[in-house]
């Protein structure tokens, strides 16, 4: 069981993570488009549409449901990038070709980044929860049953 002072720790660790992410994401599509497609766009409204593209985010409970979370999981990833992709084209007027080329560069780098840094900051997110490694959920209910039959 988590404490008090963990439960909040990683409450707020988790949303510190998440406004990372969503800053991340943002700078990967604003020089997605600068650099490669030459459309000038303030940062604050690339922000903008990054923190718009979290909606879906509203249903990640379904990202824990068994044998279909990957699923879930997948298709509210790729309705956030549908969401950058309209948001691009339909409020900035670039082209759908390039809102594609921009979304889906800055989507990939987004995850390149996560896959070269991502094990460094999960370590740092346990330490914020007092903890010195990852519990796999299969040996924290053996050691949940161990406990408890110890205890009759």
């Amino acid at each position: 069981r988590a404490t008090k002072a963990q439960f909040l720790r990683g409450l707020l660790g988790g949303i510190l993570a998440l406004a990372v992410a969503a800053l991340t994401w943002s700078g990967c599509i604003w020089l997605a488009c600068l650099w490669p497609i030459g459309v000038v766009l303030p940062f604050r409204d690339v922000l903008g549409l990054v923190l718009v593209s979290y909606a879906p985010l509203v249903f990640g409970f379904l990202a824990i449901v068994p044998h279909a979370g990957l699923f879930w999981d997948g298709v509210l990833k790729v309705w956030m990038l549908l969401i950058t992709i309209a948001g691009l084209n339909m409020e900035h007027g670039v082209d759908l070709l390039q809102a594609v080329a921009a979304s889906g560069f800055g989507w990939l780098l987004f995850h390149l980044l996560g896959e070269l840094f991502g094990s460094r900051v999960e370590k740092l997110r346990l330490r914020l929860l007092g903890r010195h490694e990852w519990v796999r959920p299969k040996d924290a209910v053996a050691a949940l049953l161990d406990r408890e039959m110890a205890a009759k």
